[in-house]
């Protein structure tokens, strides 16, 4: 397995709009913002030189208009 999460987050960041961890994200939390949530991280092959991971995240925006939601969606 991998850690990628700090290359999420830093992608994330680039946005301009803060970004939390899904599980810390409350009714008073601050928007537009983006939440990230890691699904998935195993190990779908592994050989002697070489792995291969599975990793999933779900990212969800968060904002008080439908227009800003698609704005920051891309």
């Amino acid at each position: 397995m991998v850690d990628v999460t700090p290359l999420v987050v830093k992608a994330l960041r680039e946005t301009g709009l803060k970004v939390y961890d899904e599980n810390f994200t409350t009714s008073t939390t601050d928007v537009p913002c983006l939440s990230y949530l890691l699904i998935t991280n195993k190990i779908n092959k592994q050989g002697d030189t070489q792995e291969h991971s599975d990793v999933f995240y779900y990212i969800k925006v968060y904002a008080k208009r439908n227009s800003e939601i698609a704005n920051y969606s891309n």
